[in-house]
């Protein structure tokens, strides 16, 4: 498997399959619906402030992860908050989260990011302290009716 960084614009047509899987799987259909913005994701990367991580099986993408880079309003540090991971049935062996997250942090330090949060509806409590993240309270989300 081969990570990279990669525009989103010269990804987006094998991108969004991916992107619709993983907003079915993780729930978020309940949101509304499933419209995700080329021109945002672009704004957002055109600034600095989200980048795209890629995994790809004999050139086919199998998995991606969105990070949004910010300074911290009390640090003024740069921090990362994850925006998905995902890699496609069928290519999620057991190291393929180690190797891609080892990858990801390898890049965020050269962009000076200093923390990366990480939020999952997943048990991945083993990877994440293996990789020497601490858990860090609880998430809590509401849906807002108009």
């Amino acid at each position: 498997m081969i990570f990279s960084i990669e525009k989103v614009e010269n990804v987006w047509n094998d991108l969004l399959p991916n992107l619709y899987i993983y907003f079915l799987e993780t729930e978020m259909h309940r949101q509304g619906k499933f419209k995700p913005s080329l021109e945002r994701y672009k704004q957002y990367q055109d600034i600095g402030a989200f980048v795209l991580f890629t995994a790809r099986a004999n050139h086919k993408l199998v998995g991606h992860c969105g990070m949004y880079i910010t300074p911290s309003m009390y640090t003024d540090e740069l921090i990362a908050v994850e925006d998905g991971f995902f890699v496609l049935k069928g290519y999620r062996q057991e190291n393929t989260p180690l190797q891609a997250y080892r990858y990801i942090e390898r890049e965020l330090r050269k962009k000076g990011v200093r923390q990366i949060s990480i939020t999952t509806h997943l048990n991945i409590e083993r990877l994440m302290a293996k990789l020497g993240y601490k858990k860090f309270g609880s998430r809590f989300n509401k849906y807002l009716e108009n």
